[in-house]
């Protein structure tokens, strides 16, 4: 008893009982962690969480999916993917990792058949994909790939001036290709005169801006796909296709014979003929574009309206879409004349620029396509192909109006989402006054207030 009363032995339980609560409540944290994975992202583009896209794919993955990765060890390209990765697997079990050093296992590099350092294998049963690129994009697309049964054929038609998948210029569509490509879909041109019908395997009819008139025998056919559950999406620039403008009207869709302009794109370094888009309809295409009170604008280069017809066919849902601000409205003159608003002539805003319409037509029409029909007819039309050009497609959320609206004719709702962001440069912008400012302030005003005061302590010190 007397040696237990002693303070050393007192002090010593005292830290030994104290260092187990803290063994105890740093294993408690630790297990907690484990199964509760959480990462903080302080970047402003918050370049380090997985984006919307990605969360949906790796929460709809229904079969297991085998990763091998052929890294070097400690190699930064390894502990950079390592790190993605982690995130993937986080979200679900149904993700297996496993990391090669080529140098190491000359068996397993020649089982896969592995030509470079990087490469990333992903199975699921028979299914194989390959990356090389180690970036959430890439990853995600080859997980969409993996589990996607079926293909998915995206047909744009061409032959009256529409945009060109293969034109790599601002004006072309070479992104759409690559980014559709990218998520697994195959892209395919259509000519109608060549073909005679719309082929069966297209999961989307696309017709990007046509210039030149369609023929009677054309609008037959696209009206005939149309009715037997046909998918489309149409990009109708302003003063384009007025025989379009007919067979869209039959669907409750009228196009104006206007131009919409917008003072709002003035703040955003545009001129009065891109209308800024940031009011978005209740639909699963833009769900994601007004999140959490964040609005994501879209920009329109010259655009016409496009509103819900006075008449709707029995058996068809419209619904607007997007919308331009308060602050445009619908210009009916010619630019010559200017672009100032006339009540009696323009219509003031905010303009309708897109509109969906599901469902079917009441009569049942003479078909050019003679397929069974069991689901409804999908139709999108913006008043825009400009804004999908090679030029605006990464701007805001411009690229991802479009492939949305392509996931949602392709029927495939679980990629309707904003999709990973890019890298880029951040930039604070000063105007020319505050920039005289600095300057003054660094290089006169600093150096003579350090030398004023280092010259007074100096002359006090030496009268001492």
């Amino acid at each position: 008893m007397e040696f237990i009363k002693k303070r050393a032995v007192k002090h010593g339980t005292n830290v030994f009982f104290l260092t187990l609560i803290v063994i105890g409540i740093l294993v408690l944290v630790n297990f907690i962690s484990a199964r509760h994975y959480q990462r903080f992202d302080l970047t402003e583009a918050k370049l380090f969480t997985l984006s919307d896209q990605t969360v949906k794919v790796i929460n709809g993955l229904r079969d297991e999916v085998q990763v091998t990765a052929f890294f070097q060890e400690d190699r930064p390209e390894r502990e950079e993917f390592d790190d993605l990765i982690e995130s993937y697997c986080s979200r679900s079990d149904k993700i297996k990792v496993k990391f090669v050093d080529p140098d190491r296992n000359p068996a397993i590099v020649r089982e896969y058949d592995i030509k470079d350092y990087g490469t990333i294998v992903l199975r699921s049963g028979d299914r194989e994909r390959r990356i090389i690129e180690t970036s959430e994009e890439k990853l995600t697309n080859a997980l969409i790939q993996i589990g996607r049964e079926g293909a998915r054929v995206i047909c744009f038609l061409q032959g009256h001036g529409e945009k060109a998948l293969d034109n790599e210029e601002m004006d072309g569509y070479s992104f759409v290709r690559d980014k559709l490509k990218g998520e697994g879909y195959t892209v395919k041109e259509l000519i109608l005169l060549k073909e005679g019908r719309v082929p069966e395997e297209c999961s989307a009819l696309v017709m990007a801006g046509a210039k030149k008139h369609l023929l009677p025998q054309e609008i037959e056919l696209i009206n005939g796909y149309c009715r037997q559950e046909g998918r489309a999406l149409f990009l109708m620039d302003p003063r384009d296709s007025p025989e379009l403008s007919e067979l869209l009207r039959a669907w409750g869709i009228e196009l104006g014979d206007d131009l919409i302009i917008d003072q709002l794109s003035r703040l955003f370094g545009g001129d009065f003929s891109m209308p800024v888009v940031t009011e978005y309809g209740d639909h699963p295409i833009t769900e994601a574009f007004n999140k959490e009170g964040s609005v994501i604008p879209t920009f329109f280069p010259v655009a016409r309206s496009v509103s819900i017809a006075g008449e709707v066919r029995k058996g068809l849902n419209t619904q607007e879409l997007i919308k331009t601000s308060a602050g445009s409205w619908a210009f009916r003159g010619q630019p010559s004349q200017g672009i100032d608003i006339d009540p009696e002539r323009d219509t003031k805003g905010p303009i309708t620029v897109g509109v969906v319409v599901s469902g079917k037509v009441d009569d049942e029409g003479e078909g050019a396509n003679d397929f069974p029909s069991t689901k409804d007819s999908l139709l999108v039309v913006f008043g825009d192909s400009d804004f999908a050009t090679n030029q605006y497609f990464n701007f805001s959320g411009n690229g991802d109006l479009f492939l949305n609206s392509i996931s949602w004719l392709a029927q495939e709702e679980e990629l309707i989402s904003i999709r990973s962001k890019e890298r880029g440069a951040s930039r604070f912008y000063i105007t020319n006054r505050q920039g005289k400012i600095i300057f003054y302030l660094s290089v006169l005003v600093l150096p003579a207030l350090i030398i004023v005061v280092g010259t007074t302590i100096w002359w006090r010190r030496r009268r001492r």
